[in-house]
C-alpha cells in the first residue's frame, strides 16, 4: 500500500481512523494545514489533488 501521494512538489500522507471508517490525510510538505478523506484510497487522491490545486491557488 501507498505511503503517500505525490503530485507536482507536494506531498500528502495517507492514514486510516477505524473510529470514522474512512481514510484521511494532509500535505505535509507545507507550513499551513491542509486535510483531505475520503472512503476509499482511490478517492483520497482525487481529495489530495483538489487539496494541492485549491491551496496552490490560495498562496498566489
Amino acid at each position: 500500500m501507498l505511503k503517500h501521494f505525490e503530485y507536482k512538489k507536494y506531498k500528502g500522507s495517507i492514514e486510516f481512523s477505524k473510529v470514522d471508517n474512512c481514510f484521511y490525510g494532509r500535505i505535509v510538505n507545507i507550513i499551513d494545514l491542509v486535510n483531505y478523506e475520503a472512503k476509499s484510497v482511490s478517492d483520497l487522491k482525487k481529495y489530495f489533488i483538489e487539496a494541492v490545486k485549491s491551496y496552490s491557488e490560495q498562496i498566489k
